[in-house]
């Protein structure tokens, strides 16, 4: 069996490991060249990724991929290791209060993530593709269209993608199957158009700007430990996420909501948007100049959206032989850290159902229904909790919009109870890590007695009891944001 990839990013690599073998050639097609010789270092300033659009941006790979590569690929995980990757515990993600009580269990081991640059997780996992799986990488090729034919009960039938080679020639290269790994910004459901094959699509808007900065600490400096708790927050009217990376990189990523259009004008400046993150928690050792320095520019990602294709309507295939796969089809807000995660999920699935069947119309049935048990929860959950924050962010704009009760009771089950629980109880962390993780269902800590007994507790306890459970918000104002935009604009205009 031939199958073609369209697209080499991560969602292509997923597809490199979990589909090759067992009588199957795996083939990417990747339009930009292939990683530079080097290191981590020169790799990630060197390689020319114009289809990775966020290359540069913050990424992680959650525990869902980190327990796959360790259990089937144990190689490659040594490999990323190697390269000086970054390994986040269980334990690193615990409070300075539930370390002090922290007792390890077994579960703990299953929990696991690793962050990196992009650019050196794609660079080791497709030397390993090439060399431990066998796929074959073909790149500086261009998908520039689709070939489909009428097959069984005269749905669409993909046979061949239209390839550009390198000299500028356009061949046809059939294949048994045909993957679209090309990313949010795939032209192929377009292509697809003029074989009647139109998927209907779900579509909700993420509500924020994504921006990021790359760092590196100086020669015989070492990064700032991450064993006291997440670094980073969310407050409303702001987020950030500071990511360890490989061999003494890390990354700040700030997401901005998009009706702060004046936040958004300031912060690709490069300086705003250091005088932001230092405002954050646990980010000012960090960005110590003694400690570290910038190594890139700001990089900012916009229009976000929430997006769900579905190839099967009424259980009749809309297209046989193909399937879509990461981002191309399952889009969802980056602040989540989960567009690897289903991407991952999605060739995994894949390769289960071409194993099991080889009836066509029984695999494009057979992957919906697998892909929509395992994914829609968490989709669901993200697009739900863009709407909440989409809300909060107008809230933040105007201090006098009054809430409901209704409305003032989530809100204070979020910040007196949900918060500070989360960073009081380790069984509460633990139950909400796995599912944040994708390891357990979404939201499965809310249906645990357990979690919930603690959760109440918390929230009965007054305030003065549980001040060292809440996030620094203090520190971080909005006005006090804006008063830093305004400065920098009236340093600009007098230079």
């Amino acid at each position: 069996m031939r199958i073609l990839v369209a697209g080499g990013g991560i969602a292509g690599l997923a597809a490199a490991l979990a589909l090759t073998g067992k009588g199957r050639t795996v083939e990417v097609i990747e339009r930009d060249p292939s990683p530079p010789y080097g290191g981590p270092n020169e790799i990630f300033e060197k390689w020319d990724r114009k289809g990775a659009t966020q290359l540069r941006q913050s990424h992680a790979f959650h525990a869902r991929i980190v327990q796959f590569i360790r259990t089937h690929h144990p190689e490659l995980r040594q490999r990323l290791l190697n390269a000086g990757v970054y390994e986040l515990k269980f334990a690193d993600v615990l409070s300075p209060t539930q370390r002090r009580k922290y007792r390890p269990k077994p579960i703990d081991a299953e929990w696991g993530a690793l962050t990196s640059r992009r650019s050196t997780l794609e660079a080791i996992m497709r030397a390993y593709a090439e060399e431990r799986s066998g796929a074959i990488f073909h790149s500086g090729y261009k998908v520039r269209g689709i070939v489909c034919v009428p097959g069984r009960r005269r749905i669409a039938t993909a046979k061949a993608f239209k390839v550009e080679t390198p000299s500028g020639a356009e061949e046809i290269w059939e294949g048994d199957v045909l993957i679209d790994a090309s990313g949010r910004n795939s032209s192929i459901p377009d292509w697809l158009e003029q074989f009647g094959v139109k998927p209907e699509m779900d579509e909700a808007p993420a509500g924020i700007i994504y921006c990021t900065r790359n760092y590196r600490v100086h020669p015989g400096q070492i990064q700032p430990s991450v064993s006291n708790g997440i670094v980073g927050g969310d407050f409303g009217f702001i987020r950030g996420a500071l990511f360890p990376a490989d061999i003494g990189n890390f990354s700040i990523t700030i997401s901005v909501p998009e009706i702060e259009t004046k936040l958004i004008q300031a912060i690709l400046n490069p300086d705003v948007f250091d005088n932001f993150a230092r405002k954050m928690p646990g980010f000012a050792d960090w960005l110590d100049p003694a400690r570290s320095f910038a190594t890139s520019k700001v990089y900012s990602i916009g229009n976000l959206k929430s997006v769900w294709r579905y190839w099967v309507k009424n259980d009749r295939p809309l297209i046989l032989n193909f399937f879509a796969i990461g981002d191309s089809t399952t889009r969802t807000n980056p602040l989540y850290g989960r567009g690897c995660s289903l991407a991952m999920v999605h060739a995994r699935v894949l390769a289960d159902v071409l194993s099991r069947t080889k009836h066509p119309v029984a695999r494009a049935r057979r992957f919906d229904k697998k892909v929509y048990k395992e994914l829609r929860p968490f989709y669901d959950a993200m697009v739900g909790q863009d709407q909440a924050a989409i809300k909060r962010a107008a809230s933040a704009q105007n201090p006098d919009i009054k809430l409901s009760f209704r409305e003032k009771v989530a809100k204070s089950f979020a910040e007196d109870a949900v918060m500070p629980a989360m960073r009081g109880s380790v069984t509460f962390m633990r139950a909400f890590m796995r599912s944040g993780h994708m390891l357990e269902p979404p939201n499965a800590w809310l249906k645990k007695p357990g979690v919930i007994a603690i959760i109440l507790a918390t929230w009965a306890t007054p305030r003065r009891f549980k001040k060292h459970l809440y996030f620094a918000q203090g520190k971080l104002r909005r006005s006090e944001l804006l008063a830093i935009v305004d400065e920098a604009s009236r340093t600009q205009k007098a230079a």
